[in-house]
């Protein structure tokens, strides 16, 4: 999976990965939290032994209490970028 950060006014993103049947966004998958910089592509693989074909995906502002900006179900291999800006979001496949 590949994010990349095209929001006009975030200088970055906190990613986390969920599982799809965790319906309560608790836990991440492991080593499924990452930050990706304004205008910047960063490339995710999961742990060996962690791999399913598709993820739940949270992108927050990074704070004291992450303020949630869009959300998406994606795949083990899609290119996805955060878009958007002035409080308005969303995940799309690039």
């Amino acid at each position: 999976m590949k994010v990349t950060n095209q929001t006009s006014d975030q200088a970055q993103v906190k990613i986390c990965l969920y599982r799809p049947d965790d319906k309560l966004d608790w836990i991440t998958v492991g080593a499924g939290v990452f930050a990706v910089k304004q205008n910047d592509t960063v490339p995710w693989t999961p742990p060996s032994g962690e791999e399913i074909p598709a993820y739940y995906l949270k992108a927050f502002h990074p704070a004291l209490i992450d303020q949630n900006l869009a959300n998406a179900n994606v795949g083990l291999n899609d290119s996805v970028a955060v878009r958007g800006g002035n409080g308005s979001y969303t995940v799309v496949p690039i």
